[in-house]
Parts: C-alpha cells; structure tokens; sequence
C-alpha cells in the first residue's frame, strides 16, 4: 500500500500521515504507527513544527484527538490528514499554526 513501510525487525509498520496547519493551510508529512497513542504524534509533529506538545490540539473528522488514545482507534489511516490547531483550548477559532516544517 502507498505510504506503508514496515520494519521486519520488530513488526512495527509506520505509515505517512498528512498535518494540515489551519491558519494558512499548508500540509506536510510525518511518519507514524496507526497503533501509538496521540500523543507519540504530537511528539513527532514537534520535532517537525517546534510546537510543544502540550500546546498543540489535533483534530480529525471533527473530533479533537485525546493524549491517551491510539490512532487507530480514531478510525486513522494511511494518508489521512490529521489538522494541529496551536493551543490546548478544543474549537478555538483563533488558534493558528506556525510551522517551520517543509510543507507539501
């Protein structure tokens, strides 16, 4: 499948997932297990966007992503576009994005 990519040594299988930034809507790519939480994600969208964890709020299908909860269990797949909303506030119209990351 596009965008899978697994690692024989110890059966992880990592996918690309798409981070849209709503305040100029540009995307770009991060590398993730569908089975780690949301908040290894968050972890991994730092290291591409320099936004602390703790303040970035993400958002799929309408629903804001819990730490805790897998991605899998949000119904994420391959490709899917995941939305980082800066800000720990769920639904606030005035959060934005800053990414430093190379977007797609």
């Amino acid at each position: 499948m596009a965008g899978d990519s697994n690692s024989e040594n110890n059966g992880d299988t990592t996918t690309t997932l798409y981070v849209r930034c709503p305040s100029n809507g540009t995307k770009f790519a991060v590398e993730a297990r569908l089975e780690a939480t949301v908040k290894s994600l968050k972890s991994v969208i730092e290291d591409k966007c320099e936004i602390p964890s703790w303040e970035q709020s993400l958002i799929f299908r309408g629903r804001v992503l819990k730490n805790k909860q897998s991605l899998q269990s949000y119904g994420i797949k391959a490709e899917d576009t995941v939305h980082l909303a800066r800000g720990y506030v769920p639904g606030c119209a005035r959060s934005h994005c800053v990414c430093n990351a190379k977007h797609v």
